[in-house]
């Protein structure tokens, strides 16, 4: 097993963006995302998540600095985006370039589950991924919704990466992992993981995930400071600990 990705999840307008781009705006191996969640509410026009969002593409582009994005959608933008529908401020961030003709956004991840969200038109989603070729489009797998992202591979043999979450945001912690859903696509891991579990926990997936395969962890609640927000010092312990996984298994 190979770590590919490493997502800190829950940046927003309360995180310091100076201080953001300083502690990780760095090209890794494995790459380092911060993951960041947008709906109407939050990410709309005229939202703070909007003008931060915008303030931080501005800041990389002054600054030449490289920073990966990724896009966590939810709520109304997610029923929208699944059903074909991408809301206007959703396009504006994807459409986004940087100085070096990377794209802002990098990643996207969509989280639904069926049966809590709007049902899904598979074509209708298809369609609207493809107009999106720069980024890398992720589906949040829980038990819901595996048959769906199966057909979708098995019909349309798109690539997109599941990422298995049984507790769907709820940050419960898997007693037992998962093998990949798909040979030779990238699979990724999330719920309960922090910089104080996430070693023994590589070691768990390590078991059922193949020697040569990619695999890429997600953590977002247990990186939260005392005041509840996003804390960088606590990503970068995660990030870290990630790295010791990491060292081991493909320089050792």
């Amino acid at each position: 097993m190979k770590l590919n990705l490493i997502t800190c999840s829950g940046a927003n307008e309360h995180t310091e963006i100076t201080d953001l781009v300083e502690a990780f705006g760095n090209l890794y191996l494995p790459e380092v995302v911060i993951g960041v969640q947008v709906c109407g509410k939050k990410g709309g026009f005229g939202t703070a998540r909007y003008w931060w969002l915008n303030a931080l593409y501005h800041y990389l582009n002054e600054k030449e600095a490289n920073l990966n994005i990724g896009l966590h959608i939810n709520l109304d933008w997610v029923d929208r985006f699944i059903n074909g529908d991408v809301a206007k401020e959703l396009q504006h961030f994807l459409g986004l370039t940087l100085y070096n003709g990377r794209p802002f956004v990098k990643y996207v991840q969509l989280n639904f589950k069926i049966g809590r969200n709007e049902n899904p038109d598979a074509k209708k989603l298809i369609s609207a991924v493809k107009y999106y070729k720069k980024q890398q489009f992720i589906l949040s797998c829980s038990d819901a919704n595996i048959e769906f992202i199966e057909y979708l591979f098995d019909k349309f043999s798109y690539k997109f990466w599941p990422l298995y979450d049984n507790s769907f945001g709820e940050g419960i912690k898997c007693d037992n992992w998962k093998a990949p859903l798909f040979e030779n696509v990238v699979q990724g891991y999330a719920g309960g993981l922090s910089a104080e579990n996430i070693l023994n926990e590589l070691h768990k997936i390590d078991k059922v995930v193949g020697k040569d395969e990619l695999i890429f962890v997600d953590a977002e609640g247990k990186l939260k400071g005392d005041d509840g927000y996003f804390s960088i010092a606590k990503a970068q312990k995660f990030v870290s600990e990630c790295w010791k996984f990491d060292w081991h298994r493909v320089r050792g």
